[in-house]
């Protein structure tokens, strides 16, 4: 006498996760997003030798390593994965309510929007 997956009530779900829109103007932000991951990892550093002083960093393997290191590239990998999609489905799939906690998902995007 349960509900089947399709008579269950997906009013938890709302707009923020079946906007067409939504998901496009997403997909673009997030290819700009990935643009400026790979500029970031061509782009010359400048590394703290200590004692204040700095040394220009231009070797391609060594700008990667830096950055693929970095906090600013965790950041900037999860403000490109699908987290807020993500929790969706889970929210479906587990048949919770996703309640206010959607807002926060999206807030490594936010803090990647500020970083560019």
């Amino acid at each position: 006498a349960g509900f089947t997956r399709r008579e269950m009530d997906v009013s938890h779900v709302g707009n923020t996760c079946s906007d067409h829109r939504r998901l496009w103007i997403d997909a673009i932000v997030d290819l700009i997003f990935i643009l400026d991951i790979f500029f970031l990892c061509h782009t010359a550093v400048y590394k703290n030798t200590g004692g204040g002083k700095y040394v220009l960093v231009d070797d391609l393997a060594s700008i990667r390593h830096i950055y693929l290191r970095s906090t600013g590239f965790l950041c900037d990998l999860l403000g490109i994965l699908p987290l807020k999609e993500m929790f969706c489905l889970w929210a479906y799939a587990s048949g919770r309510n996703v309640g206010p906690h959607k807002e926060l998902v999206g807030l490594f995007r936010v803090l990647r929007m500020a970083k560019l």
